[in-house]
């Protein structure tokens, strides 16, 4: 029984191939876009805006809520509750009510801060008046990460399959080059004699 090489390669080369991309496909697969909305809040008695920039850490509070359904998708829900500049430079929250239009305010991660934005995020409820606009901010965000993400994929196995089929060519190549084996033939050609 003769054992035909050439053909074991190319088909170990097809096997190899398989695998790339059902390792790409299982990647793909695992990291799914997860969006996240901005909802944010100047003071204790406004209500919540979906934000189109993210919060500024460092100068406004933050909490975020985890696993919200806005329409048919979970996503994170950062809470950012917008500071404002003092007089002397400092980021302040804030934080409750000190009479009509006049509000207690702190630094963003100060305890009385913290306290309120703990309690705004045990009572959040999403906005039902919200709900149309988040849930287009949701899937936009959604489908452009999973393009991003599929271009990525794409990229990807044709780089995985087309390295292996170039280390295929070159290896059958250099063998047949040794043995004497016409391009494209698995075996040398016997001439018989008259």
């Amino acid at each position: 029984m003769k054992i035909n090489w050439f053909e074991g390669g190319r088909r170990i080369t097809r096997l190899g191939q398989i695998l790339i991309v059902l390792f790409a496909s299982a990647i793909l697969l695992i990291s799914l876009p997860h969006p996240t909305l901005t909802l944010e809040t100047a003071s204790p008695s406004d209500s919540w805006k979906l934000s189109k920039t993210a919060c500024n850490y460092g100068s406004d509070a933050t909490a975020t809520t985890y696993g919200v359904n806005v329409g048919s998708t979970s996503t994170d829900i950062e809470l950012c509750f917008r500071s404002s500049k003092a007089d002397d430079g400092r980021s302040l929250v804030a934080f409750a009510a000190a009479g009509k239009d006049n509000w207690y305010v702190d630094e963003p991660y100060s305890s009385a801060v913290s306290t309120y934005t703990e309690r705004r995020k045990q009572s959040f409820a999403f906005p039902e008046n919200l709900r149309k606009e988040a849930s287009f901010e949701v899937n936009a965000q959604w489908w452009g990460e999973f393009w991003h993400q599929f271009r990525a994929f794409v990229l990807s196995v044709l780089i995985g399959v087309g390295i292996l089929q170039a280390l295929s060519w070159v290896v059958g190549w250099i063998v047949r080059g040794f043995l004497g084996i016409p391009t494209k033939k698995d075996r040398k050609e016997v001439v018989e004699s008259d």
